[in-house]
């Protein structure tokens, strides 16, 4: 484990988004299944440009192959609709002021901020019950 709370070190990274929507697919049985017949049209600068930050190549390849799925009843991943966009960066801020709460409440030995601060914590995904999956942003993406 790193710094930060509840953060591992991956035993292989996969930087090719390409290869790391197959590796998905493979591992979360049916997902293929939710394709739809082509790529869904998301309007990237529009929704980067309203949120603030570039988001990782490989989540924009998932939102183009994939709309919002849940894993195992617990891992809820979010998607951006096409011409929902300005609507997915409102929710997104509506969650990102519990990671704000979340990180003035936490006592962590690692100070956590959420973004838009320097290295601000950026939601990706969320459980039933609460928990959230974050990006740590940086200065190219998350």
């Amino acid at each position: 484990m790193d710094d930060s709370a509840g953060t591992q070190a991956p035993i292989r990274r996969l930087t090719d988004p390409a290869e790391a929507s197959a590796a998905l697919e493979l591992a979360v049985p049916g997902l293929t299944a939710l394709r739809p017949p082509t790529p869904r049209a998301i309007d990237w600068p529009l929704l980067e440009a309203e949120l603030g930050v570039a988001l990782p190549a490989d989540y924009r390849l998932l939102c183009a192959l994939h709309p919002s799925f849940v894993v195992g009843g617990f891992l809820g991943v979010g998607m951006p609709e096409p011409g929902g966009e300005s609507d997915w960066v409102r929710a997104t801020r509506e969650e990102l002021e519990t990671v704000a709460e979340w990180c003035a409440e936490a006592d962590s030995a690692v100070p956590l901020h959420p973004f838009p601060a320097p290295g601000g914590l950026l939601p990706w995904a969320a459980s039933p019950q609460g928990d959230f999956f974050l990006w740590r942003t940086g200065p190219a993406s998350p």
